[in-house]
């Protein structure tokens, strides 16, 4: 799966899996949802209130978010409207999100040639998720699957990030030690958390710079800007 290399040189790249490999085009949507709804954001506007956002709830609301939970729904969209200056229309912009045909993740147009090219390098390459049963079926759409030496999904093993049980059940799966592991994930507080927690180095997904993380930036945690960012990164 990988050639014989020095001590703690990483062997294998772990991903997470949205915002990182795959993404679904919310910004897009709570753009047009608010524009029905008499609030004018342009296409970069509405990104930075969707990225800001999540970051939020990644760091706020830990865990709560992917679960189908109304009063999460409710309370991430009178967040977003908040931001975009127009608190009082968030039922109205909620109701809008609520016609929209279900969201479709498709993976980044640079992901595939990323993952073969860190193929090619010999390093193994890995999942580990925080998704429903509908994981597998994401991955086989997007050609990803047959690029993956391992995929350990929350789901599957009835335990999420940041719990370091999942992080363990991975390394075992691809039998090495976490220094010699990478995780990339846009989440801080499940991914760089989690991680840490197993000894595995970590890149946090974070297009905007800092922005919405700035706390992270005073902790010396390294961000990129997408998952070619990588490919030149010191730490493979």
């Amino acid at each position: 799966m990988y050639t014989e290399s020095e001590e703690n040189v990483i062997k294998f790249v772990f991903f997470d899996l949205g915002l990182t490999l795959v993404e679904n085009g919310m910004p897009e949507r709570y753009r047009e949802a608010m524009e029905k709804c008499g609030i004018f954001v342009s296409g970069e506007r509405a990104a930075d209130i969707y990225h800001l956002t999540n970051k939020y709830f990644m760091r706020e609301r830990q865990g709560e978010m992917g679960k189908g939970n109304p009063k999460v729904f409710e309370d991430y969209v009178s967040f977003a409207c908040a931001l975009a200056g127009n608190p009082a229309k968030a039922d109205a912009v909620r109701k809008e999100l609520l016609k929209q045909a279900e969201s479709v993740w498709s993976a980044f147009p640079y992901t595939v040639s990323v993952l073969q090219r860190l193929r090619q390098r010999g390093l193994g390459i890995g999942l580990i998720s925080n998704w429903d049963s509908s994981c597998r079926k994401v991955l086989a759409e997007n050609d990803l699957m047959e690029l993956l030496d391992v995929v350990v999904i929350s789901s599957e093993e009835k335990v999420e990030k940041p719990d370091a049980r999942i992080f363990e059940e991975a390394l075992s799966r691809a039998g090495v030690s976490g220094e010699d592991c990478l995780y990339v994930g846009d989440n801080y507080y499940d991914d760089g958390v989690g991680a840490a927690k197993v000894r595995m180095k970590s890149l946090i997904i974070n297009p905007p710079d800092y922005l919405g993380i700035e706390e992270l930036k005073e902790k010396g945690i390294t961000v990129i800007s997408d998952i070619r960012e990588i490919l030149q990164t010191e730490v493979l």
